[in-house]
């Protein structure tokens, strides 16, 4: 029996600004085994709503890696915060999400670098999709319209 993971990057607050810049332009990056997925970019927002949602089919013993990037116009993106989901320990769904505090690269708080608010939900029996859902419905839409 398959089982499959649906999650919801709902949003991120409170995001601490870097390099002594006045905004940020704030994105979710989540990388699971051999897959990775990107939020959409919320310009000028330090509390950004990004209601991206994934799904991906789960193994054992493998961690979800949830990284929160600012982008940058010149040069590399800003790294802002992290965490990390052990599979074997998901705290499976619950209403509205679960909040996570953001940790450095080493998966150790260090300073307040802001909260993320996510959701996940066991699926079973499912096909599995490889892109984001609000992708494949945007592709379902403009193929209704033809």
């Amino acid at each position: 029996m398959a089982k499959a993971l649906l999650i919801t990057a709902f949003e991120a607050a409170n995001l601490a600004l870097t390099n002594n810049l006045k905004t940020i332009d704030p994105y979710c990056v989540l990388h699971y085994y051999t897959n990775k997925f990107r939020s959409k970019i919320i310009s000028s927002s330090t509390s950004p709503i990004w209601n991206e949602t994934w799904q991906i089919q789960i193994k054992p013993k493998e961690k979800l890696e949830f990284l929160v990037w600012d982008k940058s116009a010149l040069g590399a993106d800003n790294f802002l915060g992290m965490i990390n989901i052990n599979v074997d320990d998901l705290q499976l769904y619950k209403e509205g999400g679960c909040w996570y505090d953001l940790c450095n690269r080493s998966g150790k708080k260090d300073r307040d670098r802001g909260r993320i608010r996510i959701q996940l939900s066991l699926l079973e029996d499912k096909e599995i999709r490889s892109t984001p859902i609000s992708k494949k419905k945007k592709e379902k839409e403009k193929e209704k319209e033809k």
